[in-house]
């Protein structure tokens, strides 16, 4: 498996090249848990409802700030075959990667609010061909919710999957968490 580095974006960190492509490696190896996600549609899936695609992605977004951060890789699908960002039916190039980024960002700044955004890093690689992003996710000081149907839900991490908190769980939960 051919594994290139390609870049970084939002803020400085002092891992070097070959630390983050050892990093993903790990990753790629592993199950999905309270810090790891995978998503093979992103919010910008051209062949999925965008509204689908966007709320999977918010929820995973929001569970890893509301719990302890952690690491979601898009264009990896939940037994961790690689299957690109290019299988979204976008022709992803290495010029995308600032657009992408930007996107999501805009995304996470518009549905959770953009004091959240911060939390956020972009990296990406090109994996035997095919692209995939690994957005690092770090932990909110407050609670993070997001909005569908009208309502917010607070989501968090609980191993591998994420749980929507009823009104109780969640003020449970914000009391003892925040």
């Amino acid at each position: 498996m051919l594994i290139n580095y390609i870049s970084f974006f939002k803020k400085e960190h002092s891992l070097s090249k070959k630390a983050r492509l050892k990093n993903l490696k790990i990753l790629l190896n592993s199950a999905e848990n309270q810090h790891l996600a995978f998503l093979s549609a992103t919010p910008w899936n051209l062949k999925q409802p965008k509204t689908a695609t966007e709320k999977e992605f918010l929820k995973s977004v929001a569970s890893f700030m509301n719990s302890g951060g952690g690491n979601l890789l898009l264009g990896v699908n939940k037994d961790n075959t690689v299957l690109g960002l290019e299988n979204d039916g976008v022709p992803f190039k290495k010029k995308d990667r600032k657009r992408f980024s930007q996107h999501i960002s805009q995304l996470i700044s518009d549905k959770l609010g953009p004091q959240f955004c911060t939390l956020t890093c972009y990296h990406f690689f090109k994996i035997d061909e095919k692209f995939i992003c690994q957005i690092e996710i770090g932990k909110s000081d407050i609670p993070v919710y997001v909005p569908i149907n009208n309502s917010y839900h607070m989501y968090i991490r609980e191993e591998a999957k994420i749980r929507n908190l009823n009104l109780h769980e969640m003020l449970e939960y914000v009391e003892s968490r925040f």
